[in-house]
Formats: C-alpha cells, sequence, structure tokens
C-alpha cells in the first residue's frame, strides 16, 4: 500500500482536517456541560483546544479519560471525572470491555450522576461516582489460555450468531467465559477477517 508523502504526525494530521478555531468557537457557545468521552488517541489531539478555551468554558468540560491522564494539562485533568477499572469489576452496574470503557463512564454519569446533579460543579459530581464506586468490587483479573489465530477464529465463528457479530460482545465472551487471551490489536485483526469471511452482522 503507497503511503502519503511527506509523513504528518496525528496532530499535523488532525489540524489539517479540523478548524481548530471553529470547534473552539462552537464549543463556547455551547450552553450546558459538554462532555468528552474519546479514546486516548484523538482526546490528545482535542488538548490543544480545550486548553484554549475559557475559564468559563472549561469549567463546563467533564472529561472521561480514564485512570491514565497524563496527556492532559493540570487545568484539564481538574475536569476529569474519577471512573477506574471498578467500572469493569463485579458490582458494576454498567460493565464491557476496556475499549469502551470511557463511552460507559458517559452513559453512567449522563444517567445517574446528572440526573441527581444535573449543574452542580465538577467537585461535587465527582464526590459522588466516587461515593458510588466504593461500593464496586475491582475485577478478579485471571491469565487467559493462550491460542493460536487459527483457534481463536474458530471460537469467534462459534458464538458469532448469539453476540450479533458485535466485537464488544465477541471480546467479553472470548475473555470471561472461555478465559482466553487476546490483545485488543490482535483481536480486532482476527474478527475482522472472520467478519471478511461473509459472516452475518
Amino acid at each position: 500500500m503507497d503511503r502519503i508523502t511527506p509523513s504528518a504526525s496525528a496532530a499535523e494530521w488532525w489540524r489539517t482536517l479540523v478548524d481548530q478555531d471553529a470547534v473552539r468557537g462552537t464549543l463556547r457557545l455551547v450552553n450546558g456541560l459538554i462532555l468528552i468521552a474519546v479514546g486516548p488517541a484523538y482526546l490528545k489531539m482535542l488538548v490543544p483546544i480545550l486548553s484554549d478555551l475559557p475559564e468559563e468554558t472549561i469549567d463546563r468540560l467533564r472529561i472521561f479519560v480514564g485512570p491514565d491522564v497524563s496527556m492532559l494539562s493540570e487545568r484539564l485533568v481538574a475536569q476529569t471525572l474519577p471512573y477506574d477499572n471498578r467500572l469493569d469489576g463485579p458490582d458494576s452496574p454498567i460493565r464491557g470491555t476496556k475499549i469502551d470503557f470511557v463511552s460507559r463512564a458517559l452513559r453512567h454519569f449522563a444517567t445517574i450522576v446528572m440526573h441527581q446533579y444535573p449543574t452542580a460543579p465538577i467537585a461535587k459530581q465527582a464526590k459522588h461516582v466516587e461515593e458510588l464506586s466504593r461500593h464496586w468490587g475491582r475485577p478478579n483479573v485471571r491469565p487467559g489460555a493462550r491460542r493460536s489465530d487459527a483457534e481463536i477464529k474458530s471460537l469467534l465463528r462459534q458464538h458469532w450468531d448469539r453476540t450479533g457479530g458485535l466485537s464488544t460482545k465477541l471480546l467479553r465472551v472470548l475473555r470471561d467465559e472461555l478465559s482466553v487471551a487476546c490483545e485488543q490489536k490482535r483481536f480486532s485483526r482476527l474478527a475482522s477477517e472472520v467478519r471478511s469471511e461473509g459472516m452475518s452482522v
């Protein structure tokens, strides 16, 4: 596959695609809270935009990022919600996989926390998240069995219909029900290969 030259960093690619001043202008015009739940790669590209917002707008940000906040400035860290791996634990009301962690955290916040404290400052909302998650146990991480690519693809085919071919459900079956170890990128590749065989979605 040919590559576009010269090569560009993710930040340069983002600046080419997005009018950052327009995004800042839109965010400044938004009324109420601004909920941001994206993966680390996209959040890293958003940081320059978010950091340059007026203080009043930053105060209305609610950022869902998980425990690793290293890409955020101190000011933006103050706008994160304290969701951690207890969201994946046995007592969590909204369990899932690591790939959908931030979207699940946002859903929990929007339906539970905002329902009780819709206009509260970040400190009050974060405290409520901590109070709720205090009762959730952490996930019991078990070492998964190693399987070859062919074996994993065979397992995916066996469980394809009952999961509707949904990656999040397939990965949960693989890890939780079958105790099979499979790194996220490898799983995505194998699921894509099985899907290309014409499996129904």
